[in-house]
């Protein structure tokens, strides 16, 4: 009777084992997934938000263009020109709510002393990057602000917004 008892016993611990291993692997499973779904949930969001400032940027550079003879506003204060004439708010250029310090947003240096309607539809004219307020340069600047699913937001010529992966940063048009 002992050792069935004892039989019994080791069978009741073995099921309370096997059931407290699923519930952990369960428990586990559930944590994996909704962590996914929060960094999933909170990435999507964020790409359309930096897709809006894509297009605000875009549409501000518009009116500049149209109330100052095609001329673009100069390199060394595109985003100081941009607030003034044409109504853009600070925080669309800056980077970490750092207003007028830091720039999430750079103007390809390339576009100096061109007028718009000079800019092929193709070339960058404004691309995700992280630096200096009233950012300007080239392709050594892209993928330095961290990445939305992997791609970096660019404004083309034609007004065209692309969100790009950085091994494609090679085939973009920099110079007219």
């Amino acid at each position: 009777m002992i050792t069935e008892q004892n039989h019994n016993t080791k069978k009741k611990t073995d099921k309370l084992t096997v059931i407290s291993s699923i519930c952990l692997v369960i428990i586990l499973c559930s944590i994996l997934v909704v962590s996914v779904i929060v960094h999933y949930t909170t990435l999507i969001p964020n790409a359309f938000v930096r897709q809006e400032t894509l297009g605000g940027i875009w549409g501000c550079l518009l009116v500049y263009e149209h109330d100052n003879n095609d001329e673009l506003p100069p390199l060394d204060k595109w985003c100081d020109e941009l607030i003034k004439k044409a109504n853009a708010h600070p925080r669309m250029f800056a980077m970490d709510d750092q207003v007028y310090k830091t720039c999430g947003y750079a103007l390809n240096k390339n576009l100096q002393n061109l007028k718009f309607p000079q800019i092929p539809d193709d070339m960058v004219v404004v691309f995700e990057a992280r630096g200096e307020w009233n950012l300007v340069g080239g392709p050594e600047l892209l993928g330095t602000r961290k990445p939305v699913l992997k791609r970096y937001g660019v404004i083309f010529g034609n007004g065209d917004q692309k969100f790009i992966k950085k091994e494609e940063f090679g085939t973009l048009r920099w110079e007219p």
